[in-house]
C-alpha cells in the first residue's frame, strides 16, 4: 500500500521474515511511518513494509522501503530518523541495495565488515567504496533536515551514532564517528531554532 505500511503480499528481502500485524513492535513502527507519511506528502508515493529484519531499514527497490520491526527498542526521534533515512535514499534516485542498516545497530555482521584500505583493493573498488559513502552521507543530511522540518530534534540522529562508539569505515558506509560529525555540520548549517516535538503523544 503507498503511503502507508504494508499489509499483504510482503516483499521478499535476504534477512527479513514477515511479522504479524498484531505484533506490537511491528504496530509501532507502522505508527511511526503513519505519522512520517503524514508530516511528508512525498512519501505517499512510497510502499513501506515492516518486517522482521536483521538490518534497520532498506530501500527494497525503487518505490517500496522495508524497516525491521527490532527499531521499536530505540527511542522514538532515532526511528524517526531511520525512517526519514531510508526515505531520502529513495528522494535522492539512489539505487536499490546501497541502503540498509543506516546505523548498522541491528546487525553485527555490519558492524564487524571489514575497513578497505587502498592497499587491499583496486581503485574501481575504491570508487565504488566512495560514492556508497558519499549516498549514505547525502541520506542521512536529507533525513536531518526532514527531522527538523517536522520538528523532531535531529540531535538525536547524532547522538545514535556517538552511543555506538567510534566505528570503522566498511565497504558500504562511513563509520559511526565520521556520520555524526557530518550530522552536526548539517545542523549547523540549517541554523535557527528547532520546531516544537512533533507528536510528542503516540508510541515510544
Amino acid at each position: 500500500m503507498s503511503g502507508a505500511p504494508s499489509a499483504a503480499g510482503a516483499t521478499h528481502v535476504a534477512g527479513c521474515v514477515p511479522v504479524s500485524i498484531r505484533n506490537a513492535d511491528r504496530q509501532t513502527i507502522e505508527a511511526d511511518i503513519e505519522a512520517f507519511v503524514r508530516a511528508v506528502p512525498a512519501s505517499a508515493a512510497v510502499r513501506f513494509e515492516v518486517q522482521d529484519c536483521l538490518m534497520d531499514g532498506q530501500l527494497a527497490d525503487g518505490t517500496t522501503i522495508v524497516l525491521s520491526s527490532r527499531l521499536a527498542r530505540l527511542p522514538q526521534p532515532q526511528r524517526r530518523f531511520i525512517v526519514a533515512h531510508e526515505f531520502a535514499h529513495h528522494q535522492l534516485g539512489h539505487r536499490a541495495g546501497v541502503s540498509g542498516a543506516p546505523a548498522a545497530i541491528l546487525s553485527q555482521a555490519a558492524r564487524s565488515s571489514h575497513a578497505t584500505s587502498a592497499l587491499e583493493t583496486d581503485l574501481p573498488e575504491l570508487g565504488a567504496i566512495e560514492r556508497a559513502h558519499r549516498m549514505e552521507l547525502a541520506a542521512d543530511a536529507h533525513a536531518v533536515q526532514l527531522m527538523h522540518a517536522q520538528g523532531v530534534d535531529p540531535e538525536q540522529a547524532a547522538r545514535m551514532f556517538d552511543e555506538m562508539g567510534t566505528g570503522v569505515d566498511t565497504d558500504t558506509h562511513p563509520s559511526f564517528s565520521r556520520r555524526a560529525r557530518a550530522i552536526r555540520k548539517t545542523i549547523a548549517k540549517m541554523g535557527g531554532p528547532r520546531a516544537p516535538d512533533f507528536e510528542q503523544a503516540g508510541p515510544r
